[in-house]
This record gives C-alpha cells, structure tokens and sequence, in this order.
C-alpha cells in the first residue's frame, strides 16, 4: 500500500494500462529470458510488468508488499501482502494500479512438464490448480510468507546440487499453500459492475462530477453502493472518489503545464484549501513540492 509520507511514483499517461479491447494479447514462452535469470524475479510495482499476456507455462507469483489489481480472464482481483497465485496457461492475464497504490511481488514460471511433476504427489487434490474459469488466489499467513520469502531470497542458480535442492523444496512449498491455504476472500473479486463502474469514474467528466455522478452511473441505490465499496474496496465512495482525484491531479502535476489551482478545479475540488490540505496529507509534500 502506498505509504501516506512517501512521494508518489510517476503514473504512465493513462492509469488503466491493460485494454486488452485494443492491444495484441503477447504470448510467453518458457524460454523467456526472465524465467531464465539466476535469482527469483523480484518486480518492484505495475509499471515493470508485462502488460496483457498469456504463456505456454505456468507461473506463481507472491505478493510481498502493497497491493494492485490483477486482470486474468475478464476478471480483476485486488491482490494485497500475502496473495499467492498459480497462473495456467492460457490464462490471460496483467497487473493495473489499484487506486493510487502499488505493489511489489516476486514471481516465477515453470513448465507444464514440471508442474504435473510436482503436482502428482497431491492427486485429486491439485486439481483446484487446473479448474475453473480464474487460477488459484490463496491468501498466506505472515508466518509462510516469511518461510516462502527466505527460499526466494536464499536461491541463487550458481548450478549447484544445493540450489537446486533450493529451488525444488520452493516450487514444492508453493503448490503445497497454492493447493491447501485458504482461497483468497471472495470480497477480493470485484462484481462486474462494480469494476465497471470504476473504469468510468476514472473520466475526468465524472470524476469532476462526484458523488452523484457515481451513483447514476452505477444504477443502484445509494445504500447497495456504499454497502459495496465498503465489502470489496474497504472505503467509502466518497473516499475513493477522493483518492482517484488526488492520483489524477498527481498526473497532471507531472504531464501538464495548468497551475496548482487549475488542476485542483480540473479534478473536481471546489475548494483549493483543502486539495492543499488533502494533498499535503497523503503524499506529505504539498502539490508545489511534486
């Protein structure tokens, strides 16, 4: 999660980067030379990772800070600290911004040969892993996240018999908590309509319009919305509608020539005192300082 005193990290021109409606779904293959590097990849935030893709293998990642949102089949996952994911191949998948938060996570394929290997101890078991529309979400404790993070961070591929005993005893903790942990909540999966809602709200047309302009687009009453944002965003919309207003000024801080007080009308705060006051609290350097 982004931390309130941090300065923020500079958005791409547009923060809903994943239409897969108008880019070539890429294809990867085991080959790549990510899942080649000596170390387990560690990807610091959305912006170094691979827009939306498929594979001819699988893949686990391991959230270990912050939180994003995960796009796999049509489908968006907020996943946070703890989220361990077994992608499939085929699956279509990338990674978005959740609000203004970012996250890190390490992640690492193998190939289908390997992982049956590795499954086959478990039987029936692992069939969670292959079936259904979306891959595996599990959510870990901090106790196996410490475990998991420590044969990460221990593993080195220097060709040894001991790393690669390493690199075994991880991919089989893995599938083990990615098979018997507990499915991540359900809260986590966000309605369609609701992620829909969410995409329009990101028009700078209806952001500057508020409140009302969120609840006529979401065709439910005040009291389902709010109960909504509160179940699968864990704020209210008038939270996230500030939120998404102050990530949308920090962008035009960085990409355009308006002033202070013209990108504080621009993003729909009416008063400059307060986006001052609201900018200074979550990002600790007041809009002029960016």
């Amino acid at each position: 999660m982004a931390d309130a005193k941090t300065r923020p990290r500079r958005y791409n021109k547009d923060m809903n980067r994943h239409d897969d409606a108008q880019r070539a779904i890429k294809t990867l293959r085991i080959g790549d030379c990510r899942h080649e590097e000596r170390r387990i990849p560690h990807i610091y935030g959305v912006r170094n990772t691979t827009e939306s893709h498929t594979h001819d293998y699988y893949e686990f990642f391991l959230v270990v800070k912050g939180r994003a949102v995960h796009r796999v089949n049509g489908a968006e996952i907020v996943v946070g600290r703890g989220t361990l994911a077994v992608v499939r191949p085929r699956d279509v998948h990338g990674y978005d911004y959740y609000l203004s938060d970012d996250f890190e996570m390490y992640n690492r394929g193998l190939s289908a040969d390997r992982f049956e290997a590795l499954t086959a101890n478990h039987g029936e078991s692992a069939r969670v892993l292959t079936q259904g529309r979306l891959p595996r979400h599990v959510r870990v404790d901090e106790r196996a996240l410490d475990f998991l993070i420590q044969l990460i961070e221990g593993y080195e591929d220097d060709g040894s018999a001991g790393q690669s005993a390493r690199l075994e005893l991880l991919l089989q903790a893995v599938l083990f908590y990615a098979i018997y942990a507990d499915e991540q909540d359900g809260g986590c999966f966000l309605p369609g309509w609701l992620g829909e809602l969410l995409s329009q709200m990101k028009r700078r047309e209806n952001l500057a319009a508020g409140l009302s302009r969120l609840i006529e687009l979401s065709g439910y009453s005040r009291c389902h919305v709010n109960h909504a944002f509160r179940k699968y965003l864990d704020m209210t919309p008038t939270d996230y509608i500030s939120r998404v207003r102050l990530s949308e000024a920090v962008r035009l801080l960085q990409s355009s020539s308006l002033t202070v007080a013209g990108i504080a009308a621009e993003c729909g705060f009416n008063n400059l005192s307060h986006f001052y006051a609201e900018f200074k609290r979550v990002y600790g350097v007041p809009p002029r300082k960016l």
